[in-house]
């Protein structure tokens, strides 16, 4: 073997790989591959071109100086300690920042930014915003006694996502909570019920989801006293004019405020008032044998044995409640509901919120069972006689029936 020659090629061997590494790093140097640096030399700022307030924000126009890079701008600012940002696309040529809680001079600084993520330097930009909703929906809050409660009433024109609290003093002179309202609505409206009907002390504030405060109304109210009317005292009336046939007894109208034998709330899950004309659009009349301004009421469907009637079947899905003080001789010979006062429009609640086929949920059926609580509007004017417009069942059907309904109000003495 020639040693001197197997040196000789090991060397050479050893040259070519260093040269070929060598040239490797040389056209890396020469030449990028892949996606260029992130870094870089900034863009140029945007300029200004003028700023919209609003109602607790701003918005503001700007322009970008013609460079290929640049793909939007920001805004940064402070609301309450917290700083916000908000982007927008150099195609927009705007932006809005909102959240400010008072009307007052507040800088925001903008920045152009690149495909790269480079930032320009700030330009600084005074934004003026008026008056926040807040303080705009504040200065419409009512609060007002109710059977058993109070309810607040509030305006919220530009339905900005508020929270509106009602909290109560203890006997100590403590404030504690009472609810919290989560709502967007143009008209909003709160009800807090259970209460004592003794005078409390409340206080309501609203608040935004950028934590800034109302005002805080206090106000003293007492809330009315209502009671469940006395059932026996209900009894049915000879058949109206544009009232229903019904089926005979256990299906009769008295079903509606009659409980069962030995039982001292609801009949049975299947008992229940049925009528027997075809088509929607009838009545069941009957009287209260009392006069009471009604508050409240729960309607009790029919469930049926295993609960297939519950949302479906016969069972109302819209109905409306007329109510007079007499029941005069025109009335009982017309059958007119122009002579009787409308009371309330009503529209099954169904937690699920399925229409007519839609399968039952568990919430459905719990709250079926429970019973579908309706609060009769402010002003409702005292009443004896109640008549009940069938309008819409669960099936689509023409038939209704009722499983009991409770009334409760003030009964006028």
């Amino acid at each position: 073997m020639n040693t001197k020659k197997y040196f000789f090629d090991i060397r050479k061997l050893t040259g070519v790989l260093v040269f070929l590494l060598l040239s490797f790093a040389s056209c890396k140097d020469d030449s990028q591959l892949g996606m260029p640096s992130r870094k870089g030399s900034p863009p140029p700022p945007p300029s200004l071109v003028g700023v919209v307030n609003m109602s607790g924000a701003a918005i503001i126009n700007f322009s970008v100086p013609a460079n290929d890079d640049i793909i939007g701008v920001v805004a940064t600012y402070d609301i309450n300690g917290v700083e916000r940002s908000v982007k927008a696309s150099v195609f927009e040529n705007k932006l809005k920042v909102e959240g400010f809680g008072r009307a007052a001079d507040f800088k925001v600084y903008l920045k152009s930014f690149d495909r790269y993520r480079n930032e320009s330097e700030p330009i600084e930009v005074t934004v003026s915003p008026l008056t926040p909703p807040v303080h705009l929906i504040f200065g419409s809050l009512e609060v007002l006694p109710t059977f058993n409660g109070l309810r607040v009433i509030w305006e919220n024109a530009e339905q900005n996502n508020i929270i509106v609290s009602v909290s109560a003093k203890d006997e100590l002179g403590e404030w504690y909570n009472l609810e919290n309202f989560y709502s967007n609505s143009k008209e909003g409206r709160g009800l807090v019920r259970g209460l004592p009907t003794d005078s409390i002390t409340v206080s309501v504030s609203i608040r935004d989801r950028w934590d800034n405060y109302s005002d805080v109304l206090i106000t003293k109210l007492l809330p009315w006293y209502d009671e469940p009317l006395d059932r026996t005292k209900f009894k049915e009336v000879t058949r109206l004019p544009g009232d229903g046939d019904y089926m005979a007894s256990p299906r009769t109208p008295s079903q509606i405020w009659t409980p069962v034998t030995g039982e001292p709330g609801l009949p049975g899950v299947d008992a229940a008032y049925h009528s027997s004309t075809i088509g929607i659009g009838y009545c069941v009349t009957f009287d209260m044998g009392q006069v009471a301004i009604l508050s409240t009421y729960k309607w009790y469907d029919r469930l049926g044995s295993t609960n297939n009637f519950v949302f479906t079947h016969n069972n109302l899905r819209r109905y409306t409640i007329y109510g007079s003080m007499d029941l005069t001789l025109e009335m009982q010979a017309s059958g007119s509901l122009d002579l009787w006062t409308k009371l309330y429009e009503a529209v099954a609640f169904r937690p699920s919120g399925g229409g007519i086929g839609a399968p039952n949920t568990s919430d459905d059926l719990a709250y079926a069972a429970e019973g579908d609580f309706h609060e009769m509007p402010p002003g409702t004017p005292p009443v004896r006689y109640i008549r009940i417009l069938f309008q819409e069942n669960w099936s689509n059907g023409t038939l209704a029936q009722i499983r009991a309904i409770r009334f409760r109000g003030q009964i006028q003495k």
